[in-house]
């Protein structure tokens, strides 16, 4: 077993155990999603209409995400 930890100070601390290492590919199920879920870019999460400084990068950010993603069917 791998242990890792890591203090950050004032009583934070973040912890990872390694338990086992097993060879292949992870179980499908691990992957399942609910028919109701999509992916969508950010700016369909977090849209702020009041905020004109972040228009113009939340064009950016989804005409990357377009350009990297299927459309959804």
């Amino acid at each position: 077993m791998i242990q890792s930890r890591v203090d950050f100070g004032f009583g934070v601390v973040s912890e990872t155990t390694f338990v086992a290492l097993i060879p292949g590919d992870p179980a499908a199920e691990l992957f399942d999603t609910s028919d109701t879920l999509s992916e969508v870019p950010r700016s369909k999460l977090f849209y702020c209409s009041t905020c004109p400084v972040n228009t113009k990068r939340q064009r950016l950010l989804d005409s990357y995400y377009y350009s990297h993603h299927q459309p959804s069917k």
